[in-house]
């Protein structure tokens, strides 16, 4: 006791408390933020990096710890090196492989940054203020990623920030040798003068070898060198596959960071076409060639499912109002045809003001000037529509990675059929890279006694970049009508075609009150 009493609590000691647990907290919402939007957004997925969050905490604050601390510290370095290499780079690998690098960087830092909050607690006469500071300290990481990164970031920047200050939570310790200096200042020295050659000669398969190279040698260094000389070294490796990948991909003409995302306007690199990107989704493209600027493409090719069905319900004159949930970059509009009332419904401002008010997309503009566009949530707002208002309603909301769930349950379908005239169609995108969900609507449809009618589009020349794979899908209380829009690919091959749906057995019909997303994915 007498000790505890002259034990004396200096400011710095108080500044740690307050990193070491502010770096754990904006990581754990740095992460979830990425998961969610980068990787693949699923309901309730933000449970397991609070879940391992609070793990942490437990194991570091009991008596003998059940995970090595040893093991942590070794383990770190590789894992958020490797998040740092596939957050963008190997975007085409499996989601649960993404998803388990980025869990891994977090549990580990977080189990480091504790463990060093845990040594460093006073004796009982001063813990109040410790767990005051500790507090406080979570709060102020969270609402550094919740409140003004948002505000001050146009893109989730703060979740690899967050990743390389968690190597800062690491003992720091001087260089004992020279060699422990020259490592990483070498390894970054590589990496920069790498880029740079490879660069200039064009290559890109040395460029992924050396990467992993220098991986290796960055995470063996990293259990002996300085950590803040690991840490130079980790971002040149960092900074180094940012500039590739800016080099490699187009122009970015616009980017602005909402509650639903970052969306991002890239035009190509020859120049020829604008892109609009929402996280990494695309979600629309204008030709920027002269007298081509209202041509539909990638998944609005008019050889693609949506496209057939328009097209044909304008030839059978059964189109004259239609109703479209998700704006995009506005490429549906460029269906409309003169005497037709095509109303589209968005819940992002941005978006509306991309593809129509600040002449990043022209596609309204030039198809459909007199079209009507309603802000807010599409199922809220088409309920306050009239009755047997729309001919032709399209669902263009699935191609996100997160998609939204109350669009697809039995209530919803409802509200569209009370929208829809009585032989309306109901026409569906749903190409989604992480998600498949067709046989939740097929089992919808059945549910509700319509036909139903599914379109798999692949472009027969995978060198056109202007189309893209798509899948559509029609439903309709008009069996007639559906059956008829087979002749329409008979010219097609086997691929491009109408077929039917494919069911699961047993699959439950999804409510308002029940839905699970993880039945359909991938």
């Amino acid at each position: 006791p007498a000790a505890a009493q002259q034990e004396v609590i200096s400011w710095a000691l108080r500044r740690r408390w307050l990193f070491l647990s502010a770096v754990p907290s904006a990581l754990l919402l740095a992460v979830t933020t990425h998961i969610t939007t980068d990787v693949v957004a699923i309901p309730l997925l933000w449970v397991i990096p609070l879940a391992l969050y609070l793990l942490t905490l437990a194991i570091v604050f009991t008596k003998r710890p059940t995970i090595s601390h040893a093991l942590m510290m070794e383990l770190q370095p590789f894992c958020v090196i490797a998040a740092l290499l596939t957050m963008n780079v190997l975007g085409g690998i499996r989601v649960t492989i993404l998803g388990g690098i980025a869990i891994a960087a977090f549990f580990t830092t977080t189990m480091v940054a504790h463990r060093r909050l845990a040594d460093l607690r006073p004796s009982a006469a001063h813990l109040t203020q410790f767990y005051i500071f500790m507090s406080l300290g979570g709060v102020l990481g969270g609402a550094f990623v919740a409140l003004i990164a948002p505000v001050v970031f146009n893109s989730i920047i703060e979740y690899p920030a967050v990743l390389l200050l968690g190597l800062l939570t690491r003992p720091l310790k001087p260089a004992r040798t020279r060699l422990d200096l020259y490592v990483p200042a070498f390894i970054a020295l590589v990496v920069l003068g790498t880029d740079f050659v490879f660069d200039i000669y064009g290559f890109a398969e040395p460029y992924t070898l050396a990467i992993l190279v220098l991986f290796v040698l960055g995470t063996v260094s990293a259990g002996t060198a300085s950590v803040r000389l690991v840490l130079l070294a980790v971002a040149a490796i960092l900074f180094s596959v940012v500039s590739v990948q800016q080099a490699d991909m187009p122009q970015n003409v616009h980017q602005v960071r909402s509650f639903f995302g970052v969306h991002k306007v890239r035009e190509s690199a020859d120049g020829l076409q604008r892109q609009l990107l929402h996280g990494t989704t695309v979600h629309g493209m204008q030709s920027l060639i002269d007298g081509e600027e209202t041509k539909p493409l990638l998944y609005y090719d008019a050889d693609a499912g949506g496209g057939r069905v328009i097209t044909a319900l304008s030839q059978a004159g059964r189109l004259s109002r239609v109703g479209a949930i998700g704006l995009g970059a506005g490429a549906l509009s460029c269906y409309a045809q003169p005497g037709q009332d095509w109303t589209f419904f968005e819940i992002d401002s941005h978006v509306i003001s991309m593809s129509t008010g600040d002449g990043l997309f022209t596609l309204m503009s030039r198809c459909a000037p007199g079209a009507t566009i309603v802000e807010g949530d599409g199922r809220l707002t088409l309920a306050k529509q009239e009755n047997d208002t729309f001919d032709l309603l399209v669902l263009d909301a699935f191609s996100s990675d997160a998609i939204p769930l109350h669009l697809l349950t039995r209530e919803a379908l409802a509200l569209y059929r009370q929208k829809l005239s009585a032989d309306g169609v109901l026409l569906l995108h749903i190409s989604n890279r992480f998600l498949d969900p067709e046989p939740a609507i097929a089992t919808l449809a059945k549910d509700a006694g319509l036909a139903v009618k599914v379109f798999d589009f692949i472009p027969t020349d995978p060198s056109d970049k202007t189309k893209t794979g798509s899948t559509w899908v029609a439903m309709s209380a008009d069996m007639a009508f559906l059956e008829n829009l087979v002749p329409l690919a008979a010219t097609d091959n086997a691929v491009n075609a109408w077929r039917g749906p494919r069911f699961q057995p047993d699959f439950p019909v999804w409510t308002d009150t029940y839905s699970n997303v993880l039945a359909i994915l991938r």
